[in-house]
């Protein structure tokens, strides 16, 4: 994926959470954090996101939060493994 296809992904998924009235917060928690706290982390993380695309090591850092953005839409149940690897291509 470019960054640009990044940054269209994340966004999709931003405004996933916000149609599911999930805000954005980082996570406070180590340890098991409730489905809520997961979902809000993820999403500041989507926002989060573009920003690392402006940096000149941040490529690499984007696509890890993307795979745990992703790994958090699939065990919340917003998305299927199948649906997001759409998303990637």
């Amino acid at each position: 994926m470019t960054s640009e296809q990044i940054i269209q992904v994340v966004e999709d998924y931003a405004k996933k959470f916000s149609e599911r009235g999930i805000r954005a917060a980082k996570a406070t928690t180590t340890l098991r954090p409730s489905t809520r706290e997961q979902e809000r982390h993820a999403h500041w993380m989507c926002l989060e996101i573009p920003e690392l695309l402006k940096t000149d090591n941040g490529f690499e850092k984007a696509n890890r939060w993307l795979g745990f953005v992703q790994g958090v839409l699939w065990a919340t149940g917003i998305y299927s493994i199948d649906a997001m690897r759409d998303h990637n291509r």
